[in-house]
């Protein structure tokens, strides 16, 4: 059985987060947020930094968001033609991590 079907399913969402790849080295993690704090209220922006002092993150960030419904659509909006310095931004939903946390996160 050959599978006919060109390309890959887009990951199913089953969090609120995602992960935002191809990150100019210009941008910040102020900007990501205020990209995508338009659709939603947001929980936490990271953009995970290299391990050399530099400062300079890896190209890569994660937006949380608080709900689903404002992730899906910052994500709608956002994953299709979103250009930062010239760099297309590439959308895809994070995997939802395990935390293992003692207790209920109150906030």
């Amino acid at each position: 059985g050959s599978s006919g079907s060109s390309g890959q399913v887009p990951k199913k969402q089953t969090t609120s987060k995602i992960l935002v790849r191809n990150i100019p080295f210009q941008a910040n993690q102020r900007e990501i947020r205020e990209l995508f704090s338009t659709f939603g209220e947001l929980k936490t922006v990271r953009l995970p930094k290299k391990m050399t002092g530099t400062g300079a993150h890896r190209g890569f960030g994660f937006v949380d968001f608080i709900t689903k419904q404002d992730a899906k659509k910052a994500f709608n909006a956002l994953c299709h033609s979103t250009h930062l310095y010239g760099r297309r931004l590439v959308l895809e939903w994070a995997d939802s991590e395990v935390t293992v946390q003692s207790g209920p996160s109150s906030g």
